[in-house]
């Protein structure tokens, strides 16, 4: 989401009063990946195969939305901390993904490798808050705390025992958080 909104505030500053990242990046997320250098050419694999037999792959991805095995893997593969998401809350947030048709899947993630934001993120004028999990092995803390340095006067809160998905590891501490930096930043007008 966050390449989204940087992409977005780019074109449209004036709608936005304040911007919240959790757990983002703003150019190419599989170059570090799990923080190993392998998963962006896995990627181009994986898509190729894809191009070679659709109906294979469309097959083997429809299969996960009823497969409960396929959303642990994920907890733990580092995008949620199984020991504090709630089950229901991983299945629901797999479920939406591979809902997503497979040729789509790629298509979103092709435009996310060629996106760069991060020159632009010096032009961030709105009052931002940057959220990182620092158990995070789909995006880490990196990707967060470089835009820290780059987004003049950003809040930049890590989250401890924090995934991928910290939201959801912590929803009270994250939206009490949440909450104070709006009403900070309402203070401050």
């Amino acid at each position: 989401g966050v390449p989204y909104l940087i992409k977005t505030y780019e074109q449209f500053p004036e709608i936005f009063s304040s911007l919240t990242f959790i757990n983002g990046f703003a150019k190419n997320p599989l170059k570090k990946l799990f923080g190993l250098e392998f998963v962006e050419p896995l990627f181009n694999f994986l898509r190729e195969q894809h191009r070679r037999s659709p109906d294979l792959w469309n097959t083997l991805w429809r299969g996960m939305i009823d497969n409960p095995l396929a959303f642990q893997l994920a907890a733990l593969a580092g995008g949620f901390n199984i020991k504090l998401t709630q089950f229901k809350d991983i299945e629901m947030y797999g479920r939406g993904v591979s809902r997503l048709e497979l040729i789509y899947f790629f298509e979103l993630f092709e435009r996310l490798l060629s996106f760069d934001g991060v020159s632009f993120l010096a032009n961030i004028q709105a009052p931002t808050l940057i959220i990182a999990g620092d158990h995070d092995m789909l995006t880490p803390t990196s990707f967060q705390r470089e835009m820290h340095e780059l987004i003049r006067g950003s809040d930049f809160l890590l989250i401890p025992y924090g995934s991928h998905c910290c939201q959801l590891d912590f929803p009270d501490y994250v939206n009490l958080k949440l909450a104070e930096f709006l009403n900070k930043k309402a203070t401050h007008k």
